[in-house]
């Protein structure tokens, strides 16, 4: 019932604190909220006695989850390379209109739209994180030592010699760890991404974020002191990356015993997944 900036309503959720026309539909909102209910529709197909798929409950979650994200169909964009689409920015911040959304943003609706397809079998969702993972990727910097660099904007362009860190404007690492997210989902299925570049990320890790190896944290993906420190944030994304880059656990499990010993519900799952070592 909350009228956006422009006049009309959405079947999605919106703000009104980033625009300045007013209140606004986010993609990144919607990425980040509609994912993980949709991933829980998909866990909970083998858990019925929870919520049974057939229940009126759990086909109003998946119906409104899948309208919020239909609403940024008219934000899609094939292209501009082949096998490439990515979204653009229509009736949000004014810096943004026609402008391809950055690369957390693209993550974000990324992850929702692989769900979307785990969840429905739509090829219509599951071509279009393909392709945004392959806009993404092509726009990742590769420097000599191995890892991944990158910029809160991605480059229009794709990237096809390798970075210099120190010439990076590095995305803040809590952004960074969004824009990372969807690689590591698609890594995971070996789609896209895969273990080779998995290995990238953790550099990232090693080199960038958490060169200094004592727990201490940079606030940039690149390691560079002039990003706040407060961009940390919770590192638990960049723990995916152990099972390929064992090193990441110690670095990352230092900031958390000496700056976040009680850590939050996603950090603490994390953790027990990745770096708690089975019996």
């Amino acid at each position: 019932g909350l009228g956006l900036w422009t006049g009309a309503t959405a079947l999605a959720w919106s703000s009104e604190k980033y625009a300045e026309r007013g209140r606004a539909v986010f993609a990144v909102h919607t990425g980040m909220i509609v994912y993980p209910m949709l991933d829980a529709l998909v866990l909970l197909r083998d858990a019925p006695d929870l919520l049974s798929p057939d229940s009126d409950h759990y086909k109003a979650i998946q119906r409104q989850a899948l309208e919020a994200l239909a609403y940024h169909d008219r934000q899609w964009v094939d292209g501009p390379g082949e096998g490439e689409g990515h979204y653009i920015g229509i009736d949000q911040e004014d810096i943004l209109e026609g402008k391809v959304l950055p690369g957390n943003r693209l993550s974000a609706m990324g992850r929702a739209l692989w769900a979307a397809w785990k969840l429905t079998g739509d090829e219509a969702h599951r071509d279009r994180a393909i392709a945004l993972g392959q806009y993404i990727k092509r726009r990742l910097g590769v420097s000599a030592d191995g890892a991944y660099y990158w910029e809160y904007w991605l480059p229009d362009e794709p990237v096809t010699e390798p970075v210099e860190r120190e010439d990076v404007n590095g995305e803040d690492t809590s952004h960074g760890q969004l824009t990372a997210s969807f690689p590591f989902m698609l890594a995971a299925e070996g789609v896209v991404f895969d273990e080779a570049d998995l290995r990238r990320f953790g550099m990232t890790v090693l080199n960038g974020i958490a060169r200094r190896n004592d727990g201490i944290l940079y606030g940039n993906v690149t390691g560079s002191p002039k990003s706040n420190p407060a961009h940390v944030s919770s590192p638990y994304g960049w723990l995916h990356t152990i099972p390929v880059v064992p090193e990441v656990k110690e670095r990352l499990v230092d900031f958390y015993l000496n700056y976040q010993p009680s850590p939050g519900p996603l950090d603490f799952a994390n953790l027990v997944k990745y770096a708690i070592e089975s019996p």
